[in-house]
């Protein structure tokens, strides 16, 4: 999706003249967090010995720290990645990308993952799902 909203930044430009619509700070600021839960994610993860591969099964299931916030936060981290490229890219008609992606991660990933969780760890999860949003 980044080299989409690049491609579409580089050849059909459609946001203001200096392709910068959003002040470069707080593009960091958006990347800057999406690393920071990606880092409390998989420290959650290693700190519990479960995998962080979307299509293993999980030994555990993880509720704590970035889980507490959001069931999926380093969808959540990759989503704000791509917002980052299209502020900085100034990519008006990429912000439909956006969309596409998440739609594209809650079908082709957090279904399944959601099942599996439910299948293995069905109290835990309910619990857990009742109380966390899937994004946040």
């Amino acid at each position: 999706m980044c080299a989409i909203v690049w491609t579409q930044a580089k050849f059909l430009p459609m946001g203001p003249r200096n392709a910068i619509w959003f002040p470069t700070g707080l593009v960091w600021l958006v990347w800057g967090t999406a690393a920071a839960l990606v880092a409390a994610a998989l420290w959650q993860m290693w700190r519990h010995r479960t995998t962080v591969h979307p299509h293993d099964m999980a030994s555990k299931l993880v509720t704590s720290g970035a889980f507490g916030i959001s069931r999926n936060p380093i969808y959540v981290a990759d989503v704000l990645v791509l917002v980052g490229v299209v502020l900085r890219f100034g990519t008006v008609v990429s912000t439909l990308c956006v969309g596409v992606f998440i739609w594209v991660l809650q079908r082709r990933f957090i279904l399944a993952e959601e099942l599996r969780l439910k299948s293995q760890f069905p109290a835990l999860w309910t619990e857990y799902k009742n109380k966390t949003r899937r994004w946040i």
